[in-house]
Parts: C-alpha cells; sequence; structure tokens
C-alpha cells in the first residue's frame, strides 16, 4: 500500500473502512448540541409574511390583493392558460393527481387523492369520487382525508 494511496486509512480511518471524504472539515464543525444560527430569521421576516403586508397595503383605494385579482382576471380573459389554470385551482381546487407504485414484488398499485367535501363542496365531491371508481384499477385504493374507499 503506498503512503498517499487511495486506499491508504487517513483522517482517524481504518484499515476495512472508507474514509470520511469530509473529515477535513472536522476542525470546522459546530460541537454537537450548538447551533450554527442561534439568533436564527427574526419573526415575520419570511417571504409569506412580507409579501402579506405588501399585498395588504392600499394603491388609490384598493389593496394590492385586489389590484392582483384583477390582473389575473384580465389575463385569464386574454387566453393566457397559466392565469386560467390558477384560477381554476383557486376556485373549484386543484385537480386529482393520480401516483402508480410498484411494489419489490411487482405488484401495481395506484391511489386516487379526492379533496374532502369541505373543500370542494358536496357535489363536486361526489362527482370526482365517482369517477375516481370508475377510473380505478383493480386494488387501487381512493384516498379521501385520512380514509379510503374501496373501489
Amino acid at each position: 500500500m503506498k503512503k498517499n494511496s487511495p486506499d491508504t486509512p487517513q483522517d482517524g480511518a481504518t484499515a476495512g473502512k472508507p474514509r470520511d471524504p469530509a473529515s477535513h472539515l472536522q476542525a470546522h464543525r459546530w460541537p454537537k448540541g450548538t447551533s450554527g444560527n442561534p439568533g436564527g430569521r427574526k419573526r415575520g421576516t419570511s417571504i409569506k409574511a412580507v409579501l402579506a403586508r405588501v399585498l395588504a397595503q392600499r394603491h388609490n383605494g384598493r389593496s394590492y390583493y385586489q389590484l392582483l385579482g384583477e390582473l389575473i382576471y384580465r389575463e385569464a380573459m386574454k387566453g393566457k392558460a397559466a392565469f386560467v389554470r390558477e384560477i381554476l385551482d383557486r376556485v373549484e381546487g386543484t385537480p386529482n393527481q393520480k401516483v402508480e407504485v410498484r411494489g419489490s414484488l411487482g405488484v401495481g398499485m395506484m391511489v386516487i387523492a379526492v379533496p374532502g367535501p369541505e373543500e370542494i363542496g358536496p357535489e363536486r365531491h361526489a362527482a370526482l369520487v365517482e369517477k375516481a371508481r370508475r377510473n380505478a384499477p383493480p386494488g387501487a385504493k381512493i384516498v379521501v382525508g385520512e380514509c379510503y374507499l374501496d373501489p
């Protein structure tokens, strides 16, 4: 074994064990139980909090929330798909998403998530559950909130 070959144990490694690739940083690590950012981010400085403050401000008697909503509406009415999708997602809720998962035994399983009636209204909920039941393959589970229905 050469002195500086990759197989040579260095930085505390022993024969048969791989060398820690970050061992050269050991002296710069924070001690266990010590935060690297003890002050942390100040409350109310997240992008969500900052945007909420800005959008709540008023311009010519109307909030930026109103102005933004009107802008999204105008762009959707021009036929811009991204704005149409945003309005529909906000009003109707996002569409069902199907996710297929394969197990190690090769058995297929599909989970069809349906928002609860309190989120999208009882009529739309019932229609989506019925559609999910019609389209569900054998063995699929239809997830509604925190429970599932057999198709």
